[in-house]
C-alpha cells in the first residue's frame, strides 16, 4: 500500500550540477520552483548556500568534467495538502549555462 502525505511531512530534493562544457562554469546558480502547498526548510551542498534574498541556491563554480558534480538538497514541508499531487523543477543558470546539465533530481520523504 502507498503511502499518503500529509501536513508537515518533509520532503528531501537532490539536485546534481554537472558542468559538460570544455570549461568551468562559474557563478552558477540553481532556482527551485516551489510547489503550492509546500514551504523551503533548509538547504545544504558540497559547496555554495542559499540565498534568502533571491531564493535561489549560489553554487559558486562547477569545474568542467562530469567526476566534479557538486550536489544540493532542498528540504521542503507540506503545508496545504489539498495542493498536491506536488511537481519539482527547477532552472540553472550560470556563464556557461547552455553547456550545464541538470543531470538528475531526485525527491523522497
Amino acid at each position: 500500500m502507498a503511502e499518503v502525505s500529509k501536513n508537515g511531512d518533509l520532503f528531501y530534493w537532490k539536485i546534481e550540477i554537472t558542468n559538460l562544457g570544455a570549461d568551468d562554469n562559474t557563478h552558477v546558480e540553481f532556482t527551485p520552483t516551489v510547489p503550492s502547498g509546500m514551504q523551503y526548510v533548509s538547504s545544504s551542498g558540497d559547496q555554495g548556500a542559499w540565498n534568502p534574498t533571491n531564493l535561489r541556491y549560489d553554487v559558486g563554480t562547477v569545474l568542467t568534467g562530469a567526476s566534479n558534480a557538486v550536489n544540493i538538497i532542498l528540504v521542503y514541508k507540506v503545508t496545504n495538502f489539498a495542493a498536491a499531487p506536488f511537481a519539482f523543477s527547477g532552472i540553472i543558470s550560470g556563464d556557461n549555462a547552455d553547456k550545464n546539465k541538470l543531470s538528475t533530481g531526485t525527491l523522497t520523504y
